[in-house]
């Protein structure tokens, strides 16, 4: 009994933690730190692929074996087979017919676990099988992981303000330079200096600022605002001033 839950534990850890693997490095989107968006994808789909292996795919595999060793115990290949049916039905039960990709992955995943679950049944008690199979996922997410921390990009300042344009000012207030740099004209009786400015305060995360000064032959003054950028985002950070060439969705 002890070798049969053991067997069946490693045929979930497996084959939900490689698949989930496999799925998170075809999903990984991010134009930066890839290797953290790769991990993050890993980890949630491993988790709701594990829960559902666990209950439903341990036991659609206990009674499948059971019938197995009753009727079949030579016809390995049905064995397997039974297991892709079964994950299939899910998808039948649930509806989800039309998320075919959905259906497809159980399919995949239960077959996958259901040829694990035969090679370890064969030698459990082979310390070194038992061995590559808990460290195989760990080495495949490894690689994974350092593939897509070589390939990521630097997240350069110009990334910084770009995400910050692109995410706070429309098209009619990108009033101020794109790049890191300063302009400086006559708007109606006002001369104006636009600056925009970066900081970097940490590796990867950076300070945008965009400054107005401004002023006529009877007064002048200076406004600014800035945000947090990030790969993860970008946020408000700071503003003060006024001008009244600014408009009120910045201001």
């Amino acid at each position: 009994m002890s070798t049969f839950i053991v067997r069946k534990l490693l045929a979930t850890y497996v084959a939900a933690a490689i698949t989930s693997i496999i799925l998170a490095s075809l999903g990984t989107t991010s134009k930066f730190e890839l290797e953290k968006d790769f991990a993050g994808l890993t980890f949630f789909t491993i988790y709701y692929i594990g829960i559902i292996v666990l209950i439903y795919g341990n036991l659609s595999s206990s009674f499948i074996e059971y019938i197995h060793y009753k009727w079949f115990k030579k016809s390995t290949w049905l064995y397997i087979v039974l297991h892709g049916i079964f994950a299939a039905a899910l998808g039948f039960v649930f509806n989800s017919w039309d998320l075919w990709q959905f259906t497809l992955i159980g399919v995949v995943v239960a077959i996958f676990y259901a040829c694990i679950d035969r090679w370890v049944d064969k030698d459990i008690e082979n310390e070194n099988k038992v061995a590559i199979i808990l460290l195989t996922p760990f080495l495949l997410f490894g690689l994974f992981w350092g593939y897509f921390k070589v390939s990521s990009p630097p997240y350069k300042p110009e990334h910084a303000i770009e995400q910050t344009l692109n995410g706070f000012f429309t098209e009619e207030s990108r009033i101020f330079p794109e790049k890191i740099g300063r302009w400086e004209g006559k708007i109606d009786r006002f001369n104006v200096v636009r600056e925009t400015a970066v900081e970097e305060i940490e590796k990867n995360t950076y300070i945008v600022t965009f400054t107005e000064t401004w002023a006529d032959e009877n007064s002048s003054g200076s406004w600014f605002k800035s945000f947090q950028a990030s790969p993860s985002g970008t946020s408000s950070y700071d503003n003060g001033g006024f001008s009244p060439l600014i408009k009120d969705e910045l201001q």
